[in-house]
């Protein structure tokens, strides 16, 4: 006799009450993170708007308060308005310094529908490199959230936010 245990499991999710059975997903590693984080310093570093594409969810936008539209597309008009090369990948940002907070613990402003989503990771950059002489780069933080876009994926960029950042 054979039990498919596939079809016992319940939906996975990042917490549960204590009197319910769950499948917990598994969490964002630290070093996901960071190279998630690398990826789109690199994509900006390297004058490269595809590579956006590989990095960020179908449905990415940008943080309330950001410009309209498509984010790839965003990002892609930034590319061709700010001149990223000459850049050090490894001065832009402080990745040892991301801040990580999973939905269940994220303020209650950032989650719901709006923004965060059950699952979802709010990640705050800390960004070192904010001008190249009289031309601002990136603002002083970048905020995240990142989201798996089918269970056991690969994690995404679903929004994306920047304190004082050269938007077009």
């Amino acid at each position: 006799m054979f039990l498919d245990v596939r079809e016992a499991r319940p939906p996975a999710r990042e917490v549960a009450l204590a009197r319910t059975v769950v499948a917990l997903s598994l969490p964002v590693s630290r070093e996901e993170v960071q190279s998630l984080v690398r990826a789109y310093f690199r994509a900006f570093i390297g004058g490269d708007a595809s590579a956006f594409g590989a990095i960020l969810s179908r449905s990415a936008r940008h943080l309330e308060g950001g410009p309209s539209g498509d984010l790839a597309d965003s990002l892609a008009r930034r590319l061709h308005t700010v001149d990223y090369s000459g850049v050090s990948l490894d001065a832009v940002a402080g990745y040892d310094d991301i801040r990580i907070v999973p939905h269940a613990v994220a303020p209650e402003e950032v989650r719901g529908p709006a923004r965060m989503v059950e699952g979802d990771v709010w990640v705050e950059v800390p960004v070192r490199l904010q001008r190249d002489g009289v031309t601002r780069l990136f603002g002083s933080r970048v905020v995240m959230i990142l989201r798996r876009e089918e269970e056991g994926g690969a994690w995404k960029i679903a929004v994306v936010g920047e304190d004082d950042g050269p938007w077009p």
